[in-house]
């Protein structure tokens, strides 16, 4: 499907708050982070989606991201992304697209038996940033840790190291660093 037909299906979404979908006490920001509690639905940012998942591995990088990390009556959330090396404050609403038709969060949605709405609102504060849903649709994992961690990133092209064994090395040792990785796939 071209990119501009499915953006003309996103023309069938509503908004929806999550007590809409959960009902008044069924949800939370987040209970226990881990990096399989994300899915991607209709909006190709599967780069930042990978990337959140990574930070995931970590409970506290993700919880770290959030000023806001109860549930508000005001339905507002904090979240500090660094923008041009600078830490800014992005805030949202709980309004979030919504597929009447498969009756699930049209874009990012928590894992099937969660609850959680934190992936819902630290994609929806990436759109928020770039001005659209639309405009979050492909880049790569280093144009997202930047933002979310505002430390530097280093990206590494399998086909362009001499070297094997030291990328492994390389890797191995990030691995054990704990330091936060994706991988991607060109196609």
């Amino acid at each position: 499907m071209m990119r501009h037909k499915r953006h003309e299906e996103w023309e069938n979404f509503v908004w929806k708050r999550p007590e809409e979908v959960y009902g008044n006490d069924g949800f939370v920001v987040f209970k226990k982070i881990g990096p399989n509690d994300i899915r991607q639905g209709k909006c190709g940012d599967c780069y930042f989606l990978s990337s959140i998942s990574s930070l995931a591995e970590k409970e506290n990088r993700v919880e770290r991201i959030f000023i806001t990390k109860e549930i508000n009556g005001a339905g507002c959330y904090a979240v500090q992304l660094y923008l041009n090396g600078e830490m800014k404050i992005v805030v949202v609403d709980d309004y979030f697209p919504y597929d009447p038709f498969k009756e699930d969060w049209a874009m990012s949605k928590p894992s099937e038996d969660s609850n959680e709405i934190w992936v819902l609102i630290l994609e929806k504060a990436w759109a928020k940033v770039y001005g659209s849903y639309q405009r979050i649709e492909a880049g790569t994992a280093g144009e997202a840790f930047r933002p979310l961690t505002g430390c530097p990133n280093h990206s590494l092209i399998h086909d362009s190291c001499v070297n094997k064994e030291l990328l492994w090395k390389r890797i191995e040792m990030a691995d054990r660093m704990s330091f936060p990785m994706a991988t991607a796939v060109a196609s």
